[in-house]
């Protein structure tokens, strides 16, 4: 990559780690940051192929450009996250209002979903 390749792609990170933080605010208090880019290779040190991972994959789409944003959080992280999130809200004391239901069932209707 070059050096403004770098620095456009740093810039959408912190965007992206920023959109991270808002949305999981309600549910947890996280930080999100960048501190340094993994090339393939050095992941390979990193985590095992062996460890189990918690991968969240996002298709992204702006104008005609697609791309992928992948997320990788080893076992130990993802458990404290349930964990926290178990602890902070228990299923059986929140059950959605049917107003809420309504609006999930809307917006799940206006979707487009691609397979």
């Amino acid at each position: 990559m070059t050096e403004i390749e770098e620095q456009v792609l740093e810039t959408i990170v912190w965007v992206v780690a920023q959109a991270l933080q808002t949305s999981w605010a309600p549910a947890l208090d996280l930080a999100f940051q960048c501190e340094q880019r993994q090339r393939s290779i050095q992941m390979a040190s990193t985590m095992l192929l062996e460890e189990r991972t918690l991968c969240l994959r996002f298709d992204m789409r702006l104008a005609e450009v697609n791309g992928t944003l992948s997320l990788v959080f080893p076992a130990v992280i993802s458990n404290v996250l349930l964990r926290k999130l178990s602890a902070r809200w228990s299923y059986s004391d929140r059950l959605p209002s049917r107003d809420s239901r309504r609006h999930v069932r809307e917006r799940l209707q206006e979707s487009r979903f691609i397979g």
